[in-house]
């Protein structure tokens, strides 16, 4: 999901252009070591990211990932990394009409 930091009649350019996202991947990670790596709360990985539209539907994204990795001791530790990309948004809308 993406929420817009301004509207375009009143926000200056930048602000228009840039969205606040988050979500979480549909698949687990794996490590170097091949050990699975999930996510702490919905047990896949989670992430925010701060996007910015660079095209009609393409986005420049800078963000983080939160991951969590059991150890061989079987304690959990919690992992941040983050990460730049770019994506394709298509925007979905339902309109009802009386």
């Amino acid at each position: 999901m993406s929420f817009p930091l301004g509207n375009s009649a009143f926000a200056p350019r930048f602000f228009s252009n840039t969205y606040i996202g988050f979500g979480l991947f549909l698949q687990d990670f794996e490590n170097a070591d091949e050990q699975k790596l999930t996510g702490p709360i919905t047990g896949l990985p989670i992430y925010a990211s701060l996007d910015y539209k660079l095209f009609q539907f393409v986005y420049l994204n800078l963000g983080a990932t939160l991951l969590e990795e059991t150890t061989a001791g079987g304690r959990q530790e919690l992992l941040v990394r983050p990460f730049i990309g770019l994506s394709a948004k298509v925007n979905l809308s339902v309109q009802f009409e009386r």
